[in-house]
């Protein structure tokens, strides 16, 4: 089930608070080089070696770079959760950067989510109800999801630790 009251609370949702900041990070911030794509699997995944891949050393047992790319949707979400406070996190690092490379930023996770929302369309129906001479959604959805708590805990059993730059802080690493 999917709950999505209007007003319904979530450790995700709300001002911006050190507990709501550390949810995100933790839904999204892995550490290390999740995953060691081989060189066979590039075929599988529609991809060549006509890239300039990033590259696990070989002392770590080579490959290449990887992780599932719904961490970098949530990275994108909560991007533009900080843009929408940007008082709050005007000095953030994700809003350092020149504005048009913070605006680029931001329209590449629209982007992204928009293609995401598009391709993986549902079409579980919103239905509405009567309140008070008003018709309002119940955007509450019976669905079938993926179990993130297990895709999540699979992912970080796979980190390669010192295999590129991505190391959670040790902040985080601690919480």
């Amino acid at each position: 089930m999917i709950h999505n009251d209007l007003y319904r609370p979530s450790e995700y949702r709300g001002p911006p608070s050190q507990a709501i900041d550390d949810a995100w990070d933790k839904l999204w911030m892995i550490g290390g080089v999740p995953l060691r794509i081989d060189d066979q699997d590039l075929g599988r995944l529609h991809l060549t070696t006509h890239k300039n891949w990033s590259r696990i050393s070989d002392e770590m047992g080579g490959g290449f770079r990887g992780y599932p790319i719904v961490f970098h949707q949530l990275h994108c979400l909560n991007t533009l959760r900080k843009a929408s406070y940007r008082e709050h996190y005007q000095n953030d690092k994700l809003f350092k950067d020149p504005p048009n490379v913070s605006r680029a930023h931001q329209d590449h996770c629209i982007e992204m989510i928009r293609q995401q929302l598009m391709c993986s369309a549902e079409m579980v129906p919103t239905l509405t109800f009567e309140s008070g001479g008003h018709t309002l959604p119940d955007f509450n959805a019976v669905q079938v999801c993926r179990n993130f708590d297990e895709l999540k805990a699979w992912t970080e059993a796979h980190v390669i630790h010192g295999g590129g730059n991505w190391d959670l802080p040790p902040n985080i690493a601690e919480a």
